[in-house]
């Protein structure tokens, strides 16, 4: 059922007592929370239930769910506009009375996941379902419902979720600036596709802790889990003659060109396989992340997400649609557009040890990746179908509107716990656009775990005295990033990548 947030009079929160934050507020707001439209309804809808046993990885495509039937009803042959949304872990019926109870990071990790509501004009193509998709989840084609629908030429059958998508997805704000919206034609059903790590400690008392395999590069005693940083454990096979590790192709992609990145320039060891020693080739679903010698518990957890969609009807005189936009520090698109042949699939690195006797403060490892605005869209000459790719930017289009793109929003991806900053330069001017520093937890509630990290985005905005005006990047403007990471210990399977939202330029 979904509520309109003004009889309720209030902004209410799904995750409550969240202070929602932005990393670049104006002077004097910088304690602001940021709150959701009060224009705008919420319906709120559950993944399927995510079943794991300690130390056991979920990462595929889920089975869709239906969404609640008069919000289906309400937008049958409409287009409506998702203005912001809310996510949190739990387990369903647990509290008092049958209430839900949010799950803490230390018991369940979730490493990063896609999320997407598709409409009555997309199905999804053959096998999407179950089948492992690191950059888009589940693929669609069009029905005859797109191919005979007045508003098909223009209105998005599909939407992509995916900002701010690891274990800090709860604390980080996903609200949309006024007047931005992602739009959606005739909305069906969500689909999730999470890469989740079963943490909770089989001894039964939900404290921290469980057994770990001996690749584990956690120190004795830390917070976290060295489960999640997705150790190859012994039940790992490498085969260095094929280059494939249990099997599958083993691609590195990591760029000669060190102006693009400097990691091959720097032996980073993700570059190779002889030296890869843990993260997501090590933790595809079904994995066991503890060595063979090590029996998995008989424990099974159950698990869902649950989600909470802002949303009103499209109005294009006030609505402004968003794109999604991403670059790795790997020398990438990360998550762009299906059609951008800089795409690339191996997006982590190692933040390798700092030397013995390096003081603490500067312990650190830091890479550095230049590029282009204009690389993170699909080239002219292959072109992204906006209707069906869901995170569709169009290098075509925006050339049509001018050769510039405004940047509303942009949120950093990095893992708990090394995670110390993500700096987004624009190059030609020396200005320094966005710097994203993550919040520590400082203790075991949920949502405030310590060793667990969450990353406020930067955000810009019109009329609105509590956000900055949007940068405005020419497609040949040169950006720098710059992603900084804490090497007093080592870390495998690190990540340094910026998720996005931009708008073409007005006619």
């Amino acid at each position: 059922m979904f509520v309109p947030l003004t009889v309720l009079g209030v902004t209410p929160h799904r995750n409550d007592g969240l202070p929602y934050l932005i990393a670049n507020a104006p002077a004097g707001h910088e304690k602001s929370p940021r709150g959701f439209w009060p224009t705008s309804a919420f319906f709120e809808v559950y993944s399927p239930p995510i079943r794991s046993r300690y130390a056991g990885v979920v990462w595929r495509v889920l089975d869709p769910v239906p969404l609640p039937a008069d919000v289906v009803q309400r937008y049958n042959g409409t287009i409506m506009a998702v203005t912001g949304y809310e996510v949190d872990v739990v387990r369903k019926g647990k509290a008092p009375g049958g209430g839900d109870v949010s799950v803490p990071n230390y018991q369940s990790y979730n490493h990063h996941y896609t999320s997407h509501l598709h409409g009555a004009g997309v199905k999804l193509a053959p096998h999407a379902v179950g089948t492992p998709n690191l950059r888009h989840g589940p693929a669609y084609v069009p029905t005859d419902v797109a191919n005979n629908h007045p508003s098909a030429a223009f209105a998005p059958h599909v939407q992509g979720f995916s900002e701010h998508n690891g274990n800090e997805c709860r604390q980080t704000y996903h609200g949309l600036p006024n007047g931005y919206v992602q739009p959606i034609l005739s909305p069906q059903a969500f689909v999730f596709n999470p890469m989740q790590i079963n943490t909770l400690n089989p001894d039964g008392s939900g404290t921290r802790g469980g057994p770990l395999p001996a690749s584990s590069a956690a120190p004795k005693g830390a917070a976290y889990s060295g489960l999640l940083e997705c150790p190859c454990t012994t039940r790992v096979v490498k085969d260095l003659n094929k280059s494939t590790i249990n099997g599958r192709p083993f691609h590195p992609h990591c760029t000669a060109d060190a102006w693009r990145s400097d990691l091959l320039a720097t032996h980073n060891p993700t570059c190779a396989l002889a030296t890869y020693v843990g993260g997501m080739e090590c933790c595809h679903d079904g994995n066991v992340l503890l060595d063979r010698e090590q029996t998995q518990p008989d424990h099974e957890d159950e698990i869902f997400f649950k989600w909470r969609f802002y949303h009103e009807p499209y109005a294009p005189a006030r609505h402004t649609p968003l794109v999604h936009l991403e670059w790795a520090v790997n020398g990438c698109d990360s998550g762009g557009p299906q059609t951008n042949p800089r795409n690339c699939a191996h997006i982590e690195y190692d933040a390798v040890k700092a030397p013995k006797g390096t003081p603490p403060d500067e312990a650190v490892h830091t890479v550095t990746s230049h590029f282009q605005f204009g690389e993170m869209l699909a080239p002219a000459e292959r072109d992204c179908d906006p209707l069906l790719d869901e995170y569709c930017a169009s290098e075509r289009t925006a050339r049509e509107r001018g050769g510039r793109m405004k940047l509303l929003m942009a949120g950093g991806h990095c893992h708990s716990p090394a995670c110390i900053a993500l700096e987004l330069w624009n190059a030609d001017s020396g200005e320094l656009l966005c710097r994203v520093t993550p919040r520590m937890g400082e203790g075991d509630m949920v949502w405030d775990e310590a060793g667990y990290v969450w990353l406020p985005p930067c955000m810009w905005g019109e009329g609105d005295d509590a956000l900055l005006p949007p940068p405005v990047l020419a497609l040949d403007a040169n950006l720098t990033s710059v992603k900084v990471a804490n090497a007093t210990h080592y870390h495998y399977g690190v990540m340094g990548i910026w998720q996005m939202r931009g708008a073409y330029m007005d006619v």
